[in-house]
């Protein structure tokens, strides 16, 4: 078990320091100590028709945008 980091090819938040990891289906987590956030969807029905489903990029990305609203921040550095 373990996370995967953040990097160019899979640029799923803007903050270098955030971890991931996803399962069959979309399901997601994302944890991210810079902005103090973690995010996680899991579908309710899962089958090999939701392979490539957009739904968990959605929903990090409408959560990073809130937190942009809401903070200003547009980019995270690690201290």
């Amino acid at each position: 078990m373990g996370f995967g980091l953040m990097n160019p090819r899979i640029p799923f938040t803007p903050s270098p320091g955030a971890f991931y990891w996803g399962g069959w289906g979309g399901s997601i987590t994302v944890v991210d100590p810079d902005t103090r956030t973690s995010i996680a969807y899991a579908m309710n029905k899962m089958g090999d028709s939701t392979l490539g489903d957009q739904r968990s990029a959605r929903i990090i990305a409408a959560t990073y945008a809130a937190l942009q609203t809401m903070t200003g921040v547009t980019r995270t550095r690690r201290i």
